[in-house]
C-alpha cells in the first residue's frame, strides 16, 4: 500500500490524481504535512522577505511589500495553526515547532513583528523556554547583528 504524505496543496493533489487515474490503492497521511508546509512556505518566504527586507544590494518596493505581505499571510495562518494547540501536532512537541520556530527566531531578530497573533506570540514563548531551544539557539553563536529593515 503507499503511504502518501500530504496536506491539501497543488503539489499533493497533483500525486493523488495520479494515483487516482493509475488505480493505486493508497492512504493519506497528514502528521507530516506540517514539515512540508514551513519546507515549501514559511522557509522560502520568510528568507526572500529576510532577503529583500535587509540585504539586497537595491530597494526593490514591489519585492519588500510582496515578501512581507506572504510573511503576514503565514503569520495568519499559524496562528490558526496553534489554535487550541500548545505546539503544532497538539500536545506533542516535535520537529514542526524547531523548523517553524528557528525562522521566527529569525524574524523577530530583524524587528517583522507577529507577537499581535495571540496563539503564535503563546507558542513562541512556549518553544523559546525550553532549555535547549534556549542552548541550541546559541550554536555556534546568536543571531548576529543585521543590517535595518527597509520598509516601503
Amino acid at each position: 500500500m503507499i503511504e502518501l504524505f500530504t496536506y491539501g496543496s497543488t503539489n499533493g493533489h497533483k500525486v493523488a490524481i495520479a494515483l487516482e487515474e493509475l488505480g493505486l490503492p493508497y492512504e493519506t497521511r497528514t502528521v507530516i504535512e506540517l514539515i512540508f508546509l514551513q519546507a515549501s512556505l514559511q522557509g522560502p518566504m520568510f528568507g526572500q522577505r529576510m532577503h529583500f527586507s535587509l540585504l539586497a544590494p537595491e530597494v526593490l518596493p514591489y519585492a519588500i511589500r510582496r515578501y512581507e505581505e506572504q510573511g503576514d499571510i503565514i503569520d495568519r495562518l499559524t496562528d490558526r495553526l496553534l489554535t487550541g494547540r500548545d505546539y503544532f501536532l497538539g500536545a506533542d512537541y516535535s520537529i514542526v515547532d524547531i523548523a517553524f520556530y528557528a525562522w521566527y527566531l529569525a524574524a523577530e531578530h530583524v524587528g517583522f513583528g507577529f507577537h499581535q497573533h495571540r496563539h503564535l506570540a503563546a507558542w513562541f514563548e512556549r518553544v523559546g523556554a525550553r532549555p535547549a531551544v534556549k542552548r541550541g539557539a546559541a550554536v555556534p553563536a546568536k543571531l548576529p547583528p543585521l543590517p535595518k529593515r527597509r520598509r516601503v
